[in-house]
């Protein structure tokens, strides 16, 4: 089945931000962020099912290398990414 993936406005401005962050502490770090984001993306659209189901639906797949999670949502023939969220307490920027 081929999925249509789509971001909240929530998950993109998550994205942006860490990516800068990480850009910020060390050039190229933003892209292998972003690299990390794309293959655990790629992982879930192959097996949308496979990841751990939390609550009302949402799903959550670790990245590997990055200590985020992608918080996400599977409705027929979609997959609604709602979040893409730090796995420990809120760092300060």
């Amino acid at each position: 089945m081929n999925f249509e993936v789509r971001l909240t406005s929530t998950a993109e401005l998550q994205l942006t931000e860490s990516f800068s962050w990480y850009e910020q502490l060390y050039r190229g770090l933003g892209e292998k962020f972003e690299e990390d984001v794309r293959a655990k993306i790629n992982q879930v659209v192959e097996n949308p099912l496979k990841f751990q189901l939390r609550f009302d639906q949402i799903r959550l797949a670790h990245l590997s290398i990055f200590p985020y999670s992608i918080h996400y949502r599977v409705h027929q023939n979609e997959i609604l990414i709602i979040a893409v969220m730090h796995q420990h307490a809120r760092r300060e920027r």
